[in-house]
Order: C-alpha cells, then sequence, then structure tokens
C-alpha cells in the first residue's frame, strides 16, 4: 500500500515538473504568477489554445501547483463548442478551449462571459 501512494506521488511529481515547464515557457512570469492568484482566488479561468498538449500541461501545472490545496470546483480541459453556456455557471471553474482568439471575438464569446479571466496562450495575452 506504502509503495503504491510512492509511486503515484512521484509519478505526480514528474507530470508537475514537465507541465510547469512548458507553462512557464510559455508565459511571462508576471503573467504566470497572476493566473495563480486568480486560482487560488478562486475566479474562473479560461486557458485558450489550439495547441492541445499545450493547453492540458498548462491546466495540469496550474493545478499540481495547488498542492497541498486543490481545485474543488470543476474542471474541463477541453471544453466541447456545444457546452459553451457552462460559461454562465456562477461558481467558479478552470476551462480549457481548443479555439483561436479569432473564434473568441467573431462568437463574442469574451462580452458575453466578462466574468471570466481569459488567458491566450497561443497569443502570450491575458483578457481580464
Amino acid at each position: 500500500s506504502d509503495v503504491y501512494k510512492r509511486q503515484v506521488s512521484t509519478q505526480s511529481t514528474w507530470e508537475a515538473l514537465i507541465s510547469c515547464h512548458l507553462a512557464m515557457s510559455n508565459l511571462a512570469p508576471e503573467d504566470f504568477v497572476f493566473i495563480f492568484n486568480c486560482i487560488l482566488l478562486e475566479q474562473s479561468v479560461v486557458f485558450v489554445s489550439k495547441n492541445k498538449p499545450l493547453l492540458s500541461s498548462t491546466m495540469i501545472a496550474f493545478v499540481s501547483l495547488l498542492r497541498p490545496l486543490h481545485w474543488p470546483h470543476s474542471l474541463l480541459v477541453s471544453l466541447p463548442q456545444k457546452l459553451m453556456p457552462i460559461l454562465d455557471s456562477p461558481v467558479p471553474i478552470l476551462l480549457g478551449m481548443l479555439v483561436t482568439k479569432k473564434y473568441l471575438v467573431t462568437q463574442n464569446i469574451i462580452n458575453q462571459y466578462p466574468d471570466h479571466i481569459y488567458v491566450l496562450l497561443d497569443e502570450n495575452e491575458i483578457i481580464y
């Protein structure tokens, strides 16, 4: 039982390290700290990228950094377009969207759901 716990812990640590490296290499340090603070304050954060590995790794990095705390709310790494109304959720949520900035603008998503922080990973931009 203890061996299993140590293996899971070690694996989680490696996943966190790899994810943090990828996230930190893509975000400016002040942006990384800003996003982390938003998550600690239980604000809704939407990560946007067309690069699925970047999107999932960045989200894993932030959730992993919360240890020993944990994110008690919903977390969706890839939100399907037909589930867009989940952005109306009154509780904090961490979301990943496999779309472009152009899609967010043309679909008016940022104006429709202004209570979220949008992290545009491909553009290295944060909209809040």
